[in-house]
């Protein structure tokens, strides 16, 4: 990956221009932007919108990020040597209580909110009334509260369970992985050979 980008990151995207120029271009919320600007010139995926620009800032900005947070102090916690694990639990435990884990919730609840909003305008979509690159760079994230519940209990408690608590989130959750637009977008960028 240190060949491709210098930060060894993923997604990282290589796009030849008409020109012949190579251009390498790393992070979700950019590639989508990027891809939209010129790909999607009839505009389906929204990339005029100023919530859906947001969107895909907010979503690495402020809310990935802190799952990401959550699932290293977890791992780490599981992967230590006995001698230590009950110190590091511990304070991993004050980490994640006292920050990570109020912020989850207050981005859990301001999605959750936000698709309230959304069902009373009769939409399924976190913008609008169609799919757009909003729903699809909150796919990911909000998948893993969903993907394995008993992860997500480990670390936010046995009582912890997102289809309850987050009730729209969750509905919007099912809805988009059985979306065939969604679907068909990610069998498209599979058949390029591109993998985010």
């Amino acid at each position: 990956m240190n060949k491709i980008h210098p930060l060894g990151k993923s997604p990282v995207i290589e796009i030849i221009t008409s020109s012949g120029e190579r251009k390498v271009i790393a992070e979700s919320g950019h590639i989508c932007s990027y891809m939209m600007r010129h790909y999607d010139k009839e505009n389906k995926l929204g990339g005029d919108n100023e919530d859906v620009d947001y969107f895909l800032h907010y979503t690495e900005g402020s809310f990935q990020w802190l799952h990401v947070g959550l699932l290293i102090n977890d791992f780490a916690g599981q992967t230590v040597p006995w001698g230590i694990s009950h110190f590091l639990h511990g304070l991993l435990g004050i980490i994640n209580s006292h920050y990570y884990i109020p912020e989850v919730y207050k981005n859990l609840q301001f999605l959750e909110n936000r698709l309230e909003k959304q069902h009373k305008e009769n939409s399924e979509y976190f913008v609008g009334n169609k799919l757009t690159a909003a729903d699809i760079i909150l796919s990911y994230p909000v998948a893993n509260f969903y993907i394995d519940p008993e992860v997500s209990r480990r670390i936010f408690g046995r009582k912890f369970d997102a289809r309850e608590k987050y009730p729209n989130l969750y509905r919007w959750y099912q809805f988009i992985q059985k979306n065939p637009n969604l679907i068909k977008a990610n069998q498209s960028i599979t058949n390029l050979g591109v993998k985010l």
